[in-house]
C-alpha cells in the first residue's frame, strides 16, 4: 500500500472516525495530520478551540474534521462533552490519546487540585475514552 493511499475508509466508503487528544500540538496534531492525509475523519480534542481552529484549517479540504474543545483535567470532561459527540459521530475507528500536561516545580509547593488534575487528564480520561471507543474496533 502506498503512501497516498486512502486507508480511512470503511467498505462503505464513509471515513472512518479517529479521535485524537492533545491534538493542538505536537504528537496529537501530528498524528491527526496524518490521519486525514490517509482518508480518516478526524476528531480533534484539546482545550484551546483557536489552535484546534488552525490545526483543522491546516487540513486536507476533504477531511472534514471535527473540533471539540474540551478540558480533559475535568473530571467530567468525557462524560459531559466527549460522549454525546461520539453518539453524534459513530463508531471510532481509530484512539489517539496525546493530550498531557505537567507542572514543573517544587511536588511539595504544588497544591494538591493541580495534582488532581494531572492523574485525571494523564490516566482518568484516558481510561474513560479507551472504554468508551472500545466497542467501535472491536466490531
Amino acid at each position: 500500500m502506498g503512501s497516498g493511499d486512502k486507508v480511512g475508509m470503511s467498505q462503505s466508503k464513509t471515513p472512518t472516525i479517529a479521535v485524537v487528544t492533545g491534538a493542538s500540538g505536537g504528537v496529537g496534531a501530528q498524528t491527526a495530520r496524518l490521519l486525514a492525509e490517509r482518508g480518516y475523519r478526524v476528531a480533534l480534542v484539546a482545550r484551546r478551540r483557536n489552535v484546534l481552529d488552525e490545526v483543522a484549517g491546516a487540513m486536507p479540504e476533504d477531511a472534514q474534521p471535527i473540533v471539540i474543545p474540551v478540558d480533559l483535567s475535568d473530571p467530567d470532561a468525557v462524560e459531559s462533552v466527549i460522549a454525546p459527540a461520539l453518539e453524534t459521530l459513530g463508531p471510532v475507528g481509530v484512539l489517539v490519546n496525546a493530550a498531557g500536561q505537567g507542572y514543573y516545580r517544587p511536588f511539595l509547593a504544588t497544591a494538591s487540585e493541580p495534582h488532581r488534575r494531572l492523574m485525571n487528564l494523564h490516566y482518568g480520561a484516558a481510561g474513560e475514552l479507551i472504554g468508551l471507543v472500545l466497542p467501535g474496533p472491536l466490531d
